[in-house]
């Protein structure tokens, strides 16, 4: 019955279905002619990204191979190896034989050198060779510069002299009076063995009094004498200062306030 020409579902006609509408498909790349060339790149390409997967290598892969095996001194550097030129025995040069004809050979020729005496003579007239023996120590303290002090500390000192000067120089001006002068050292040295002198000829007449003085005469010259003493041992003092100013002409005018 379905088999059948009459079937009713051939004289009902279907209603028509709406289609759907698609984009157009893109041409198939793959249903492009591809080469030979092309092919062979794809396999070699897919044979490389399967070793790398974590699969492990290609099948057969780890086959031996006979072609491939280990040789002697495969694993050692190589090094450069230096040509060498062969060279043959036969052809290489040597040194001419000697000409016979022109200086025909010497024999039985004797010398009346005295060999042992030219020996002799030549040993003594040749210097001492010296450089074998050996030289004597320098000891530290025998050397030219031993204990010299260094010329940054010889300038460093002569400065330091030169500043000190200086100040001494300017302490002195600022306390100099107007009128008067500084006595020096031999000056001054003079006038104090001067006074000692006199104080003790002074002294020994001071000895020569009594004890005991009864009279007016000797109260007085007692009295002079003590006092006199004392005046030069006052100047002695004086003089025996560090520094000491003195006027040459005049009255000096020195401020009190300084003494």
């Amino acid at each position: 019955m379905w088999d059948s020409k009459e079937s009713v579902y051939n004289i009902i006609t279907k209603p028509a279905l709406k289609k759907a509408r698609t984009p157009p498909k893109a041409p198939d790349k793959a249903l492009d002619p591809i080469t030979v060339k092309t092919l062979l790149w794809r396999m070699k390409n897919n044979m490389k990204l399967r070793e790398t997967a974590t699969f492990g290598l290609l099948p057969g892969s780890t086959k031996p191979q006979p072609s491939k095996f280990l040789r002697k001194h495969s694993k050692e550097p190589n090094l450069t190896v230096k040509r060498t030129i062969a060279t043959d025995r036969c052809t290489s040069k040597k040194a001419p034989l000697p000409d016979l004809t022109n200086q025909p050979p010497r024999y039985g020729i004797k010398s009346d050198t005295d060999y042992i005496y030219s020996n002799a003579e030549r040993v003594i007239k040749a210097k001492a060779d010296r450089s074998h023996c050996p030289r004597k120590e320098v000891l530290e303290h025998e050397k030219p510069g031993f204990g010299r002090l260094p010329m940054y500390l010889v300038k460093r000192k002569n400065e330091i002299a030169k500043i000190i000067a200086k100040g001494i120089a300017e302490k002195q001006d600022k306390c100099q009076h107007p009128g008067t002068r500084r006595l020096e050292g031999d000056e001054k040295q003079k006038i104090v063995n001067g006074l000692k002198i006199k104080w003790a000829v002074v002294n020994a007449e001071y000895l020569k009094l009594p004890f005991i003085a009864d009279t007016d005469a000797q109260k007085i010259r007692k009295n002079r004498y003590e006092q006199e003493l004392e005046n030069l041992q006052r100047d002695i003092s004086l003089l025996s200062r560090k520094t000491v100013l003195v006027a040459d002409s005049g009255p000096s005018q020195i401020n009190p306030s300084l003494m």
